[in-house]
């Protein structure tokens, strides 16, 4: 599955302080201690499995309380991936498009910074 190489990727250059999850949220997190989330999720498959060539959308959420560091973190991935062609564990990955939704306030004033991530990836 390519969400796992995907989530080794994140784990690998983000700061091991940044709560990285896939698929639902810890509940237990609490932004108001400063702490820094990334949640991804796999949009629906714009693929059949006819081809050896692939097309899927990931959505990343970063959250955060204050909104220059869930910035930053959004800019992070953002350059991590933009542009991003090479091997990533068992896939070969062609990032197609990377980009920020915009920023959203949620309940108890925390930052909410969507991330689409577009790939095309085949395995090796």
């Amino acid at each position: 599955m390519v969400e796992s190489d995907i989530y080794t990727m994140l784990e690998s250059n983000l700061d091991s302080a940044i709560e990285i999850s896939w698929g639902k949220i810890d509940p237990k997190i609490d932004w108001s201690s400063g702490v820094v989330s990334v949640d991804f999720f796999k949009l629906p498959s714009q693929s059949s499995d006819t081809v050896p060539c692939f097309l899927d959308n990931f959505q990343l959420s970063v959250r955060s309380q204050y909104i220059d560091t869930a910035q930053q973190t959004a800019n992070d991935i953002i350059e991590m991936f933009h542009l991003f062609s090479g091997k990533i564990t068992t896939y070969r990955i062609w990032v197609t498009n990377v980009y920020c939704n915009g920023v959203l306030y949620e309940d108890n004033d925390i930052v909410h910074i969507p991330i689409t991530l577009s790939i095309k990836y085949t395995g090796i």
